[in-house]
């Protein structure tokens, strides 16, 4: 996808500053320059993981699904990390039967932390 070299700087510019915030802990901050860059570059799967991720920590569990299934769907070879967050908000959510599928596709995809909670509830 082209997105022209100038939208491509600017939402480099907004994921770096989005990243500063985010190792400050200051989440709001970083989730208003990641939905920035993703706006700006659609093909870039970690801004939409990264917002995925800081909904996640501020238990916006539909909102972070929403960005997760983002990744899984729209880049599901780069999507091991989202599909283990996925399978987390689904047992935080009671949803057991449903982590099995999401954490192997996880592991598959080379996402080693899967492992553990695989073991853990999908025997």
């Amino acid at each position: 996808i082209k997105i022209g070299e100038s939208n491509f700087i600017i939402s480099k510019g907004y994921a770096d500053t989005a990243k500063g915030h985010f190792e400050k802990e200051e989440l709001n901050e970083a989730l208003k320059f990641y939905i920035k860059a993703s706006s700006l570059d659609t093909g870039e799967y970690t801004y939409f993981e990264n917002i995925g991720l800081i909904y996640f920590k501020l238990d916006e569990y539909e909102l972070a699904l929403e960005n997760f299934e983002k990744v899984i769907d729209l880049f599901p070879k780069f999507s091991g990390k989202s599909l283990f967050y996925k399978a987390v908000i689904l047992l935080d959510l009671g949803k057991k039967k449903e982590i099995c599928i999401s954490l192997r596709q996880s592991l598959r995809n080379g996402f080693k932390p899967a492992k553990d909670l695989l073991k853990k509830y999908c025997n």
